[in-house]
């Protein structure tokens, strides 16, 4: 079904999985023929961890001591760990396609790619630490809000800032929604739902004490938590309350929101429906280590499942196993031949003549060949060099032949001489 991945303050991370029963992991509870189950635990950093991210199998964490460590959501495990440049401390983490950013302390956008894991541009502008950025579903730009009170739109290609806007608040969470004609940011306690073709205020949501964190369900509801620890979820057309969900004893860090199905089948036919089937799963979590999932299409203010911990939980991050997991890469397939069409003979069925006449076929266009070369050859009046063996036998041997008849010469004068 999908993984559930929570920061803490005790620089640790913990996964949850809700899947169909199976023995695996350390079962917190089971219902409906669902069960979450713990399967991991992890030290990923020296420090508090301030940021998760994730998309399809990669995930991504930052924390408080300036690292940034990515992992392998099929396999559990570890891939890289860097540093942003200029030692800027991690504030937020996003994912786009083919890439990782992270906002710094020093108000910079870094973006990394994610085949080499190297920062090819920075973006600036603000003048403070970035608290929230998300990445446009086309993957081409990237908003944020920050604590010098600003909202600030960044084009990806290039790191320019295209579009600057004065807040008045500072912004702490800052979503698109899921058709990219609205973003919402919350800060302070209030949640202002801005439209894209005009740029103005929509909605604008209201607390009696500071939202700290929001979550698109679809097109048109927005789920909201804060300081009070009530999660609830919210019509922008209407700007009136839909459903309140079951209360958190302490302050919502942070919440999520997890599909069924794919995109086209989750949408609902009637954006004025309310009562339509969402499907979809909400997670929450709290400052005190529980965790919480609600399953939308259950018209119930309790949870479907329930796990506390001893940590202090920061932020969140889920990976939907059936749309998002990366599945491994099919091994290649062979090509096969079609083998020609031939008839089969027994070489106890060939004849003592038959093969006389193949061996000869077969050494007879040798035999043509060569005396052809030849042939070529001594018509351009093309000798064979002598080997360089021959060559140096032969002047030594006239040599000593020369040097005999000289000896001969010379005794045959001395005899003589004798003689008279």
């Amino acid at each position: 079904m999908f993984t559930v991945i929570v920061g803490s303050y005790d620089r640790l991370v913990y996964g949850w999985v809700v899947q169909p029963e199976k023995p695996e992991g350390f079962v917190v509870e089971s219902k409906n023929g669902l069960q979450l189950a713990q399967i991991f635990e992890y030290p990923s950093h020296n420090g508090p961890i301030t940021a998760l991210a994730s998309r399809n199998n990669l995930m991504a964490s930052g924390g408080a001591d300036d690292m940034i460590v990515t992992y392998d959501v099929n396999k559990r495990t570890e891939n890289q760990r860097f540093t942003p440049p200029d030692n800027g401390g991690v504030t937020c983490i996003g994912f786009a396609s083919g890439f990782l950013l992270n906002g710094c302390s020093d108000g910079d956008i870094c973006l990394w790619r994610t085949s080499d894991w190297k920062c090819l541009l920075k973006c600036s502008g603000h003048k403070s630490a970035v608290n929230d950025l998300a990445v446009h579903p086309s993957g081409r730009t990237v908003i944020s809000v920050a604590r010098d009170k600003t909202f600030k739109m960044f084009n990806l290609l290039n790191g320019r800032c295209v579009f600057t806007m004065a807040i008045g608040f500072e912004g702490v969470k800052v979503k698109w929604a899921p058709d990219a004609n609205h973003w919402a940011i919350a800060g302070v306690n209030k949640v202002c739902v801005y439209g894209v073709a005009t740029g103005e205020i929509k909605c604008t949501i209201e607390d009696k004490r500071n939202i700290l964190a929001i979550a698109w369900i679809n097109d048109h509801l927005i789920a909201v938590g804060g300081e009070s620890g009530v999660i609830t979820i919210w019509d922008i057309n209407t700007s009136q309350i839909i459903r309140t969900l079951e209360p958190f004893n302490n302050r919502v860090k942070d919440l999520s929101v997890v599909a069924k199905h794919s995109s086209n089948d989750s949408q609902d036919s009637d954006n004025n429906d309310n009562n339509a089937q969402i499907g979809c799963y909400l997670v929450g979590i709290s400052s005190v280590g529980l965790l919480k999932i609600w399953d939308l299409d259950l018209q119930e203010p309790d949870a479907l499942f329930t796990a506390a911990t001893d940590a202090r939980f920061t932020c969140l991050t889920c990976c939907n196993i059936s749309s998002d997991v990366v599945s491994k890469r099919p091994k290649k397939k062979r090509r096969i031949f079609k083998k020609a069409q031939t008839k089969k003979i027994r070489f106890e069925d060939k004849t003592q003549k038959d093969i006389e006449t193949q061996t000869q076929q077969e050494t007879q266009p040798n035999q043509q060949k060569e005396s052809s070369t030849t042939e070529q050859k001594v018509l351009k009046g093309i000798l064979k060099k002598p080997d360089n063996k021959e060559a140096t036998q032969k002047p030594q041997e006239g040599q000593n032949k020369i040097a005999d008849k000289k000896s001969e010469t010379k005794k045959n004068r001395k005899r003589k001489r004798g003689k008279k």
